[in-house]
Formats: C-alpha cells, structure tokens, sequence
C-alpha cells in the first residue's frame, strides 16, 4: 500500500464527515451522552479494525472518544485509513 500525497489526501478528506488531518494522522472527536455509548463505540471500532486488519488509536475520557489513524509501518496516510474512517462515518 502506498502513501496518499497531499492532493489525494484532500480529495479524500472532503469525503469524509468533520475529520481533521495533519499530512500523517487523521482525527476525530466523538461526544457521547453516556459513558456505556463511548465504551459500545470502542466495540465498534474493534470490530472494523479485525474485520480490515488495521488497528486505529483511540482514546476514551467518559463520554468523549478521539479516534487516529495512520499506517505507521508507511509513516502517514494510505488508502485503508481513509476506508476505516468511511466506515465509522457510515455509522455514526
């Protein structure tokens, strides 16, 4: 898998619902209303990560959850990052 360059990173970022990227990482913040949401949300992402085999960090403080991701063995942003962030997005 490739690095994404900068404009293929843009074209992707667009696509994408309130993401925020720094050329390497793409994050989100998530604002739950109950501490069990977030805890179901990291569930959630367990499970896209088995199911595509790339594994995010996320970090959890009661009700809110961030969410990053890059390919580190790349040392920035390819195609599977993006896809497991259109997944997330398809559902919340």
């Amino acid at each position: 898998m490739m690095l994404l360059t900068a404009p293929q990173i843009e074209v992707e970022l667009a696509r994408l619902k309130n993401w925020t990227c720094d050329g390497k990482m793409l994050t989100k913040t998530y604002n739950f209303q109950r501490f069990d949401q977030s805890v179901a949300f990291f569930g959630f992402l367990a499970s896209i990560a088995n199911e595509i085999n790339h594994h995010p960090d996320f970090f959890n403080s009661y009700k809110r959850c961030k969410v990053q991701l890059s390919t580190y063995d790349k040392a920035g942003l390819t195609e599977l990052d993006f896809k497991f962030a259109q997944k997330i997005d398809k559902e919340y």
